[in-house]
């Protein structure tokens, strides 16, 4: 019953390249950043991850054309790779709304089971989006799927000048 659904909240951080994309908790990304740092000063680190999302999700990775899903279950690692996957998006007539100051549009698509509706920003001209949603002709700024068990919403976005490749340890 939907009273007994536990919801929760994570930022999540999309990072999106020249050639690949990352998806993944922001908070996972911090401690990641720390540790990394700390490691670089030769320092221990015992640092507690306090991320709801496991999961990190790559796009054009370990190849172009495939995604590349991690997991840890316990103390194992797990990586799924396939074939990118696009949906066949149906864009809605007539749909508006502001979302971070830019125009967006909204499409639709059964994707993996779902019913998924996603505005997109034909202002930000890039082919992606959180989780495996793609395809459309801007960035997908908030999407859900049709029961809501599922929601994105963009709350910032920022053009980082310093290059820095999008890391992936397989």
């Amino acid at each position: 019953s939907k009273k007994d659904t536990i919801c929760y909240s994570e930022r999540m951080l999309l990072q999106i390249g020249s050639q690949r994309s990352a998806f993944f908790s922001y908070v996972a990304f911090q401690v990641d950043s720390l540790v990394e740092a700390q490691l670089k000063q030769g320092n221990n680190v015992n640092v507690n991850d306090n991320s709801r999302v496991s999961w990190k999700l790559f796009k054009n990775v370990p190849s172009q054309g495939h995604t590349a899903y991690l997991d840890k279950v316990c103390m194992d690692n797990y990586r799924v790779v396939e074939k990118t996957e696009i949906p066949q998006w149906e864009l809605v007539a007539d749909s508006v709304k502001t979302i971070l100051g830019y125009r967006c549009h909204l499409a639709k698509a059964v994707f993996k089971g779902r019913l998924w509706w996603a505005w997109y920003a034909p202002e930000v001209p890039i082919d992606n989006g959180p989780w495996k949603l793609q395809g459309l002709p801007g960035l997908i700024l908030m999407a859900s799927d049709s029961h809501r068990e599922f929601v994105f919403t963009a709350v910032g976005l920022t053009n980082v000048h310093n290059s820095r490749n999008i890391y992936y340890k397989g």
